[in-house]
């Protein structure tokens, strides 16, 4: 009884914050139907070097932190990407000066990932097998054995937009972000990952080689030969609107924007 109990003040609390959030000025500019708390945990906001990074889980986001934001001299310890990653401000918590600051003169950019490779990386690694790590993800789809859970079960699951919208892994990348595609300065995506990671440090004044930071690799590039039409139909059907607002084909072969 007292567990029931503690479990509903906290999702009362949960629901007061998440009002709260709405009302700030971030969100009163920007607002957001998607999972709010998400939107603000993973807005990336440096006041030094004066960006704004939408943070996609799946999408490279460890590997720009470290190569962006982390100092070359220091090691790439979890710990340390981690603070970076969450850093100290998020949208919830700028006035409605700071807000237009950031509309007028921040760089916003952001990674993407072909909704392919980065479902099949979501699967693998939060969902597919048990570990330590992997219960909290496992217990939102009702699994708490040991057995392995297949494409199939997750697909099923994400089809409802209560799961789908439950964790930011999975959520569509569109819901992700903070702002509205055309304010973004820079969009760029895993798949010409260098590239843009280049162009990133040249306009933010970074130096130095870039730093592949991926504790969380699944080996998830071959849609191809990993799903069968009808998960790619699922597929193309869950995450529409990240296929079509990001330019990506809806074809397994070519995995790049357009």
């Amino acid at each position: 009884m007292a567990r029931r109990v503690t479990a509903v003040k906290d999702r009362i609390y949960r629901q007061i914050v998440r009002a709260y959030k709405a009302r700030t000025p971030f969100f009163r500019r920007f607002p957001t139907r998607a999972n709010i708390d998400a939107v603000d945990f993973r807005t990336l906001i440096h006041r030094d070097m004066r960006c704004v990074y939408s943070r996609i889980p799946k999408a490279a986001n460890s590997t720009v932190v470290a190569s962006l934001f982390v100092p070359a001299e220091q090691a790439l310890e979890r710990a340390v990407v981690e603070r970076v990653k969450f850093g100290d401000i998020r949208p919830s918590d700028l006035s409605k000066g700071e807000v237009a600051d950031i509309c007028e003169g921040y760089f916003k950019f952001t990674v993407v990932r072909n909704p392919y490779t980065r479902l099949l990386s979501a699967h693998r690694d939060k969902i597919a097998r048990p570990s330590a790590t992997n219960a909290r993800f496992r217990a939102l789809l009702g699994v708490s054995d040991d057995r392995e859970v297949p494409l199939d079960q997750f697909l099923e699951a994400l089809a409802g937009r209560r799961f789908l919208m439950s964790d930011a892994h999975w959520m569509p990348q569109l819901d992700l972000m903070a702002f509205p595609v055309a304010a973004y300065d820079m969009i760029g995506s895993v798949e010409t990952l260098d590239r843009d990671l280049a162009a990133l440090q040249g306009r933010l004044g970074v130096s130095g080689a870039l730093r592949d930071y991926v504790p969380h690799k699944t080996g998830s590039t071959d849609a191809r030969g990993a799903l069968t039409p009808q998960q790619a139909a699922a597929v193309r059907m869950i995450y529409a609107k990240d296929f079509e607002g990001l330019g990506y084909g809806e074809g397994l072969d070519v995995l790049g924007r357009a």
